[in-house]
């Protein structure tokens, strides 16, 4: 066998870190992502730069902001010309499948008015190859795959219904009306499963994206009720909602449309109260729980079928869930519960580095210029990474260094001044020369960064009579 590099990106959606790591972790049993951790580098200090699923993604796999590729909310297009991490792989010959969903919203520009991809906000990202389709309000491969087991569908929408096991009333946590092993998550996992050994034998980059813990908060059992609500802590939030609100006038609509009869179906009455939020928090739990023993099953394939040390894998979240915080819920919050993401990043030959625990934020100097590509944080002096989507660092290694033996990620480098250790990428990734793609060529971009630094600086130092030129960065929550 030749000596292949693989990719496996595994994008969760609405996962909050601090349920892999944090104030929440040791509620919940995730041992595989764990054991992932023990033999990656994990960023505690991740965030992602926009909300929802739709504008989130594309600043994932763009490696821009939404105010540069636009795409600002689900349904609203993306051009189709912005270069993307799949069209990048192409360039060096990978094929980008895609299991799962990108939530794009196609550029009406380039499809005749009646192409069924304008009809979809969950069209998938141009440039990939989508192996299976497993979009949150179609599904039609798992749809199928339901009947063909027997399942009788009235409408799509049953399935996010609980079913009461002894054929009462139904309770927010009874389980789905589907078995464990034919749940959406297990469904989308047995496909990778399925398809994948065909590709064992050459370089292959794929998108694996669960749909969970997204709403509606239904689990198949033993999932729906593997924790006991009682014995969780509840969210952060002061006794009165009123005191929420009083914040910041964007508060006061915001709870009344977060409400946690929006995140289960069935429930339009559901009440805002301590026993119902905690029941919903242990359903999305037991739901995370569930997608991590998917995770096991894809590393466990790596591993038997002698992949696993030439696979690059990046496990991320688009972005959190409130979850019942400031007693709100969903990812429409300025809160940092909506934007904190878990990221872990398993880099093959990385031994050294196995298990470090990156929790530093960004450092705000103004002793130099630092500017945010995408993932990248850009330094006159040093290139460092600190948070928000490091994809295009990944996208990096994958393209332009992968020639070279050195790691991607080196923790033991000196910051040239204080001397403290910081996480910074490594030689290899300063070559920007050899880089496949002018895209990549890094070389010629900070020339231009410098050029735009020396021009802001120039206009703040100004001195005016009608403004104050100190820029605060205010935190809420």
């Amino acid at each position: 066998m030749r000596d292949t590099k693989n990719v496996l990106l595994i994008v969760i959606d609405q996962l909050r870190a601090d349920c892999v790591f944090g104030e929440l972790a040791a509620h919940i049993d995730l041992p595989n992502l764990r054991g992932l951790m023990d033999d990656a580098v994990t960023f505690q200090r991740h965030f992602s730069v926009v909300n929802p699923c739709g504008p989130s993604r594309a600043s994932l796999l763009t490696g821009q902001y939404a105010m540069n590729h636009r795409s600002v909310r689900n349904g609203t297009p993306l051009r189709h010309d912005i270069p993307n991490v799949a069209t990048e792989m192409r360039k060096s010959g990978y094929l980008p499948m895609l299991f799962g969903y990108t939530d794009t919203s196609q550029d009406p520009r380039v499809f005749h008015a009646n192409d069924p991809a304008l009809r979809t906000y969950e069209h998938y990202m141009n440039g990939f190859e989508e192996v299976v389709e497993m979009r949150f309000e179609m599904s039609y491969p798992w749809r199928a795959h339901l009947i063909n087991q027997g399942y009788e569908l009235a409408t799509f929408a049953d399935l996010f219904h609980p079913v009461s096991p002894t054929g009462g009333v139904p309770k927010i946590n009874d389980p789905a009306p589907y078995k464990a092993k034919d749940s959406d998550t297990a469904f989308l996992t047995d496909q990778f499963l399925a398809i994948m050994p065909a590709y064992a034998k050459e370089s292959w980059f794929a998108h694996l994206t669960y749909i969970r813990p997204h709403p509606p908060l239904i689990a198949p059992a033993p999932f729906n009720d593997m924790y006991d609500p009682t014995k969780l802590p509840l969210p952060k939030r002061f006794d009165d909602p009123a005191d929420e609100v009083a914040i910041h006038p964007f508060f006061e609509p915001s709870p009344p449309n977060r409400t946690p009869a929006g995140n289960v179906k069935g429930f339009p009455d559901l009440a805002p109260s301590d026993e119902n939020t905690q029941t919903l928090r242990a359903i999305y739990f037991g739901l995370i729980t569930e997608v991590d023993e998917h995770i096991g099953r894809v590393i466990k394939f790596l591993k038997d079928s002698g992949q696993y040390d030439n696979t690059l894998i990046v496990v991320t979240a688009d972005h959190g869930e409130m979850l019942g915080d400031r007693h709100s819920w969903g990812k429409f919050s300025v809160h940092e519960a909506a934007y904190h993401t878990p990221l872990i990043i398993r880099e093959p030959g990385n031994a050294a580095q196995a298990g470090t625990i990156v929790t530093a934020p960004p450092k705000q100097s103004t002793s130099r210029p630092q500017f945010w590509i995408g993932s990248v944080k850009i330094s006159r002096t040093r290139w460092t990474v600190d948070r928000c989507c490091l994809f295009y660092v990944v996208l990096c290694r994958m393209i332009g260094a992968l020639t070279h033996s050195q790691s991607l990620i080196s923790v033991n480098r000196k910051h040239p001044r204080s001397g403290k250790k910081r996480l910074a990428l490594a030689p290899a990734i300063h070559r920007w020369q050899s880089c496949a793609t002018p895209i990549l060529r890094w070389s010629n971009l900070r020339r231009i960064f410098r050029q735009f630094y020396l021009i802001t600086r120039n206009w703040a130092s100004r001195k005016t009579s009608r403004t104050n030129r100190s820029i605060k960065v205010i935190s809420i929550g």
